[in-house]
């Protein structure tokens, strides 16, 4: 099993691909670029049994509907931000990334567990950067992609419309301290870590879980 992550566009947005076996593979968010990285491997024979979108944010989705055009894989994400996508075309139109009309096969509403590429997906529903948030949790390769819920001394904003602090720091709480903490964490944006990293060195994180003890 691998994954292939890459820089999407100039906003920074990572597309991730997990290989597993039999030549499968599944995509995790498709922001600008991601076409051409389907387009790639699919004709080096592995086929994208699924794409699956941690958040409606543009810079995530830009490329979603061509990638499913291409390879016929059922596009999953939370139902509580399929209405962002309206959002998301114009802002993928203005930043000149462009966009394909996109269905969504599998609006997820709480937690979902499924098979995809001959791997165990646990899709983890965690509101607070957007209503409709998902991590897809890997069991079996010990890996989490956590969209913008949590980064490498980080987390995600709460200032956008949709967001809400109290629901991000539960959600943050949940991912944390459900999860291994060895569990490799490959964010929407920068560099990958563990679960145990964050838990001892991100400061931002520590301090709303913190905030948050006190007030309850």
């Amino acid at each position: 099993m691998r994954v292939i992550r890459f820089v999407s566009h100039s906003l920074g947005s990572i597309v991730y691909l997990v290989l597993g076996g039999a030549g499968e593979a599944v995509m995790i968010d498709a922001g600008a670029g991601a076409f051409l990285r389907a387009a790639y491997y699919s004709d080096r024979g592995y086929e994208i049994s699924h794409l699956l979108l941690t958040h409606g944010h543009f810079d995530h989705v830009c490329d979603a509907g061509r990638v499913r055009s291409l390879t016929g894989a059922p596009v999953v994400m939370g139902a509580d931000d399929i209405p962002l996508l309206e959002l998301a075309e114009g802002m993928c139109r203005a930043y000149g990334f462009g966009w394909s009309r996109l269905e969504v096969d599998a609006g997820l509403r709480g937690d979902a567990e499924f098979e995809a590429a001959g791997l165990r997906v646990f899709a983890m529903h965690l509101p607070g950067h957007s209503p409709g948030s998902y991590a897809y949790y890997f069991p079996e390769i010990g890996a989490v992609f956590t969209g913008d819920t949590l980064f490498r001394g980080a987390v995600g904003r709460w200032d956008l419309p949709g967001s809400n602090l109290d629901e991000l720091v539960s959600s943050l709480r949940r991912l944390v301290e459900g999860l291994p903490e060895d569990t490799v964490v490959y964010p929407g944006h920068g560099e990958p870590t563990t679960i145990g990293r964050e838990l001892r060195e991100n400061r931002l994180l520590r301090s709303l879980l913190r905030h948050n003890e006190e007030l309850e």
